[in-house]
């Protein structure tokens, strides 16, 4: 099963995944998993400073893409892994949070990582596993036949807090 959970920055997305994975694993704690689409976007940003990516060229966005085409991020219990590393802490850098808009902003690095989490997501589904995975456009565009579909919103005061609380 493969519940998706959509809605703007700031809404509350991760933190209703998180736990909806959680409760719906009481009983067996490996019955569901969290993907937090994210971190994977995080993890190219990341990447760019592992690779000294020169944020203010034209070509940004370009050698952006080249490093998501290279990278390889998955997600397993909760943790992001960037080339075999775990990155979970890492990818939350406040600098790493400033730069991620340019991956997820980047059609081609956005088609490269719907790829990545529906491969994901197929894994952990074939290993008789449920998925709670969130972020934008995660019912629409990259999961159109979730078994079930939530769209969170949260004031813009709201969302202000949230982030502030994040960082």
């Amino acid at each position: 099963m493969l519940i998706s959970i959509d809605g703007p920055a700031g809404s509350g997305k991760s933190t209703a995944a998180k736990l909806l994975a959680k409760r719906l694993s009481a009983e067996s704690p490996s019955l569901f998993e969290y993907l937090d689409t994210g971190s994977m976007y995080r993890s190219i940003a990341l990447l760019g400073f592992y690779r000294d990516v020169d944020w203010q060229s034209p070509d940004a966005p370009q050698k952006l893409t080249e490093l998501a085409a290279s990278a390889q991020i998955d997600i397993k219990a909760g943790k992001t892994y960037l080339d075999g590393k775990d990155v979970t802490t890492l990818v939350r850098m406040p600098q790493v949070t400033q730069k991620t808009y340019l991956a997820a902003d980047n059609p081609e690095i956005r088609h490269l990582m719907v790829k990545r989490q529906r491969e994901i997501a197929e894994q952990i589904q074939k290993a008789g596993r449920g998925i709670v995975t969130e972020g934008r456009d995660q019912g629409t565009a990259v999961f159109p036949d979730a078994f079930c579909k939530f769209y969170l919103n949260a004031s813009p005061e709201e969302r202000a807090k949230r982030r502030c609380r994040e960082q």
